[in-house]
């Protein structure tokens, strides 16, 4: 941390009372790390190259531009486009093994819900909906995108696909037990009167995708109560 180390104890308070200093200690402790992780040219190479063919950017007079525009130098984007590389690979090598652990423990953070639903104040009203889409008098998406008091009126009900934990408890209870295209009687919630029907369960598998999903949110979980601690020690000291 030799940058945060030249810095004044009277600079670091300032910081800190700016709330910036825990940020800058966060980033300054992420360069350190990643800057150790060693990826090959080749790999940093390829990045460069699909960089610049997925953003038309082939033309050498037109990347020159492009990278003037941005404040870059071609070191100084290569560095930049490493970053993610060598942050896969330090997950892989750190956090990997405690992703299939952390899968089981929290699966339904990662499964996803796909939900119709209708929320009104008007209880009464409420049951009427709900009887009149039981018997197929009238579809739901009709019936929420005009009477329903929630954002999901735009989408004609339609909510997802979302982790189902994001979910207020007692629709989420509700969700984990249907049945796809199971139509849920009506629930009070708090101040309104909800229906609901599952219309996709999509169970998550652990695949390569997921895996590092995963490890990131462990790395940073991990980087950030680390430059906490970092942060605490800096500013105790005089």
């Amino acid at each position: 941390m030799e940058n945060i180390d030249k810095l004044s104890h009277e600079v670091k308070a300032y910081l800190n009372q700016r709330g910036v200093f825990n940020d800058l200690v966060k980033r300054e402790l992420q360069f350190n790390i990643l800057n150790k992780v060693n990826i090959s040219n080749e790999e940093i190479n390829n990045q460069f190259l699909a960089f610049r063919k997925e953003n038309e950017l082939e033309n050498d007079e037109k990347f020159d531009l492009w990278l003037k525009t941005n404040s870059f130098t071609i070191e100084s984007f290569k560095q930049a486009l490493s970053q993610p590389l060598c942050l896969k690979e330090y997950c892989k090598n750190n956090f990997y093994h405690k992703v299939e652990s952390t899968y089981l423990s929290k699966k339904e953070s990662y499964d996803l819900y796909v939900y119709s639903l209708l929320r009104t104040s008007d209880a009464l009203k409420a049951r009427e909906f709900y009887l009149q889409i039981q018997d197929k008098e009238v579809e739901f998406g009709e019936l929420s995108a005009k009477y329903s008091e929630g954002d999901e009126k735009i989408t004609r009900g339609i909510v997802g696909p979302n982790p189902i934990v994001k979910c207020h408890p007692i629709l989420r209870d509700a969700l984990k037990a249907s049945q796809v295209g199971e139509l849920n009687p009506p629930l009070k919630i708090e101040n309104l009167t909800i229906i609901s029907r599952l219309e996709t369960r999509m169970e998550s598998k652990l695949d390569e995708k997921l895996t590092f999903q995963i490890a990131q949110e462990l790395y940073n979980e991990w980087i950030t109560n680390e430059s906490i601690e970092i942060s605490k020690k800096y500013l105790s000291k005089n």
